[in-house]
């Protein structure tokens, strides 16, 4: 399957913008704007804690146990964790230094490396909820511990705590600050042409491995997503209309489905075009490939959030909120 697999660099980074954009810099803007009426507010801690837990917990366990159940009657068995520890750490996206196929530290399913850091994201906002100024405290203190020891450290699980990721999450805050002021239209799009050609710079940087912004590719990728959504909710507050868009909303709402789907239907399909000996067309193979993964992806995690994520979510919001 190596064959194809060496072209899926093309097809992951097609998804690549809802692994950033979505899960880091867009964390960092949507849960301000949702709770910043909370901050220094002990009381609304729990309120907080309950409604991140059934957005992120119950569609993962889902997924968790659906993919387990798949990869442990196929040839993938191999790699899936059999002791009890590593997969309780799992379940509940404990930071893990473990050796998997794609050095993620996330078993089974492989984008939880990236809720993994949303967890830690989640728990620095509550200090915010607690009190605003010892969540400043914390925040100069990691800044600090970035500037001080860039480079040095890479041993887990100080250099989980300490990755660029985390930053993305406080440039989305600082996205939703920024985005309170009136900016001029001239500015907007200016902002907008220069998100998106960074973005662009920085993933053909990584398709063609140039690997120029190899060692700054998390900050500049923040910094593309960054622009991209300031210049998409100026856009929507100066008065255009995304809502009209309706089945583009629907898969808004299905992301999180599509982000926990992705990468499983990927590998499936892979193996389907090696089982039916696609793969030695290569770049056609690739091509195909693309535009089946592409709308398998969208039509899945659309289903699966109909059916199962709303079902799942109402029941939990109704036992727990």
């Amino acid at each position: 399957m190596r064959d194809i697999l060496e072209y899926q660099n093309f097809i992951y980074l097609s998804l690549l913008v809802l692994r950033v954009l979505n899960f880091f810099v867009l964390s960092g803007f949507i849960i301000y704007n949702a709770h910043k009426n909370d901050l220094s507010q002990p009381n609304k801690i729990y309120d907080y804690i309950k409604k991140r837990f059934v957005r992120i917990f119950p569609t993962y366990w889902m997924v968790f146990v659906i993919v387990y159940i798949l990869a442990l009657f196929s040839s993938s068995s191999n790699v899936l964790p059999k002791d009890i520890a590593t997969i309780v750490k799992s379940l509940l996206l404990f930071p893990q230094n473990i050796d998997i196929v794609g050095g993620t530290g996330a078993p089974v399913i492989a984008v939880a490396w990236s809720l993994q850091y949303e967890i830690i994201f989640y728990i620095f906002f509550a200090l915010l909820i607690l009190n605003k100024f010892t969540f400043f405290i914390f925040l100069l203190l990691f800044l600090f511990l970035q500037i001080a020891y860039y480079g040095i450290i890479s041993s887990f699980p100080i250099s989980f705590f300490l990755s660029h990721y985390i930053i993305l999450f406080f440039m989305g805050i600082m996205v939703s600050k920024i985005s309170e002021y009136s900016l001029k239209s001239i500015f907007i799009k200016y902002i907008g042409s220069i998100g998106f050609g960074l973005y662009f710079i920085i993933a053909f940087d990584t398709m063609l491995e140039y690997n120029l912004l190899k060692e700054y590719r998390i900050i500049c990728y923040g910094v593309a997503s960054s622009l991209i959504i300031l210049f998409i909710v100026r856009t929507e507050i100066e008065g255009y209309n995304f809502k009209k868009f309706k089945k583009l909303n629907l898969l808004g709402n299905a992301s999180y489905s599509l982000y926990l789907l992705h990468y499983p239907i990927m590998v499936v399909v892979a193996k389907i075009f090696v089982i039916l000996d696609l793969v030695s067309y290569k770049i056609t193979t690739a091509v195909i490939a693309f535009f089946v993964i592409f709308f398998t992806c969208i039509i899945a995690s659309i289903i699966f959030h109909l059916k199962i994520e709303i079902p799942v979510i109402k029941f939990f919001k109704g036992k727990i909120l």
